[in-house]
């Protein structure tokens, strides 16, 4: 079976450097804000909607056109599923509030050191390709 899911990758600027906010499930992984698509939602809306509903953060901005994705496979209930999470590159505003059914913990860590914090090999490679793209960013008025 495939699944698509969507999320956002949330930045915020502190002092000049950037934080990203990272998500501990349940299942004990560290990773980025992401749920499915409800019927007709587009994925970055999806993305946005998600973000807000697990963190209570809203889309300041979106910081990059690229679209990052992950893809892994894993077996639920005897079945395989095939997972492909879109991920959109965004500045967060607001106050952190944990969706508690799904959200173990959350931590906002310099992104500098994320892929030190993300759990898969995958996530890891986001981080390092966000890295390579928020120098041009930095420099970007909102």
């Amino acid at each position: 079976m495939k699944v698509l899911s969507c999320g956002i990758i949330p930045l915020r600027n502190e002092n000049g450097t950037w934080l990203v906010l990272l998500v501990q499930l349940y299942a004990r992984h560290w990773g980025f804000p992401k749920g499915h698509l409800e019927q007709e939602e587009e994925p970055k809306d999806a993305a946005i909607r998600e973000l807000y509903e697990e963190t209570g953060l809203t889309v300041n901005r979106f910081l990059s056109d690229e679209i990052f994705t992950e893809s892994y496979s894993f077996f639920h209930q005897g079945k395989r599923i095939d997972k492909q999470v879109i991920y959109f590159l965004a500045e967060v505003a607001g106050e952190l509030r944990l969706q508690k059914e799904e959200i173990k913990d959350a931590k906002w860590v310099p992104l500098v050191e994320a892929a030190e914090h993300v759990t898969f090999p995958a996530g890891k490679e986001i981080c390092k390709r966000v890295l390579e793209l928020i120098p041009p960013i930095a420099n970007t008025s909102p």
